[in-house]
């Protein structure tokens, strides 16, 4: 959120291709992303509501992802959704905790729980063998679950 970025706080941005970096103040560059990330939540709100799942959110929207880390992204996604907003964190105490339990890693944990319990019911975790296979597997799965 624009509001809550220090103007005063200067960062370096790598530039692209052959390009040097640059420098560019935290306010500057959230006058950039907020107006996309209102136009993504605005996007997905309007998404659940046509699908009549608006009204079944009463205990607020999950958050994962890299970019859920950025300041203001819980703030600003109470602002649109009109409910609580949170950080979605992976329940893990394994091997390398401290990294695995991040909003970064959610999805992907969250797809290899979802395997596991898969497997244990029974059900045959199936090979992939090209990227059509694995994108017709996960519009199959999302249609199932949501």
């Amino acid at each position: 959120m624009s509001q809550l970025a220090d103007v005063e706080d200067v960062l370096d941005v790598a530039g692209v291709d052959d390009r040097p970096s640059r420098k560019l103040s935290r306010r500057a560059l959230s006058d950039v992303i907020q107006p996309r990330v209102e136009e993504l939540y605005e996007l997905i709100q309007a998404e659940l509501r046509r699908a009549g799942f608006e009204e079944v959110l009463s205990s607020g929207i999950v958050l994962t992802g890299g970019t859920s880390v950025m300041p203001g992204m819980i703030e600003l996604g109470e602002e649109i959704f009109h409910m609580p907003v949170r950080l979605g964190i992976p329940k893990y105490t394994g091997a390398l905790a401290d990294v695995i339990q991040s909003p970064r890693f959610a999805t992907a944990f969250g797809l290899l729980l979802e395997a596991q319990a898969q497997h244990k019911r029974g059900q045959k975790v199936h090979e992939t063998r090209n990227v059509k296979q694995v994108f017709g597997r996960m519009k199959s799965w999302f249609e199932k679950n949501f």
